[in-house]
């Protein structure tokens, strides 16, 4: 039996499952249609497409540009994106996978650097080939965690349920991933978490 936060299918409906949905012709953008994720499910109008005007626009506190040609954002100034969206975070390396869960059931916005090649290696029904996205080895795209589930007796984190934008399946909106198979994606190089410092649901 499980203890599982919120309700986690009603998210599949719900969020959004693709990325590059923007005004710049930018298409890594999956910490920022991430965050649009978390903008909905908090009951903003605002979606990826705002998020990426705004770090495309400004820069950030070196005075570099937010936003790359590309779409992509270092992971340190992801809070400083989410703040200017009204969700004060903070950046975590430590990759405490505890705490992270601990941040979801508490109703806090999580979204977490992962290793795309890793994570989608650990579903592919499809066949695809991942080794492309596995590049380095090190962490290269960007997910929320929306829901954490338990082992009722032990207490220990069996599953996360994600919103990842990098594939555009329908699945991936809301989708439930082992603790085993998220860690080897997650325990990776420049892996860090942007946690909301207030609970946002």
């Amino acid at each position: 039996k499980a203890v599982r936060f919120d309700h986690p299918e009603k998210l599949l409906d719900q969020l959004p499952y693709s990325q590059g949905n923007n005004e710049f012709n930018k298409d890594m953008t999956c910490a920022h249609a991430n965050l649009g994720s978390w903008l909905k499910i908090m009951g903003s109008q605002n979606t990826e497409k705002d998020v990426v005007r705004y770090a495309s626009t400004h820069v950030g506190r070196d005075g570099c540009p937010l936003c790359s040609s590309s779409g992509g954002t270092f992971p340190t100034d992801i809070p400083v994106i989410w703040e200017q969206f009204g969700i004060p975070a903070d950046s975590d390396s430590s990759k405490n996978i505890e705490r992270i869960a601990e941040a979801v059931e508490s109703g806090h916005a999580v979204s977490v650097g992962v290793n795309a090649g890793i994570l989608w290696g650990a579903d592919n029904p499809e066949g695809h080939d991942i080794r492309p996205n596995i590049q380095d080895g090190s962490a290269n795209h960007q997910i929320g965690i929306v829901s954490c589930e338990r082992d009722m007796v032990s207490g220990a984190i069996t599953h996360f349920y994600i919103n990842d934008t990098g594939r555009k399946y329908k699945r991936d909106a809301c989708r439930k991933i082992s603790i085993s198979d998220f860690i080897p994606a997650f325990c990776v190089n420049k892996a860090r978490a942007t946690i909301s410092k207030q609970p946002v649901w």
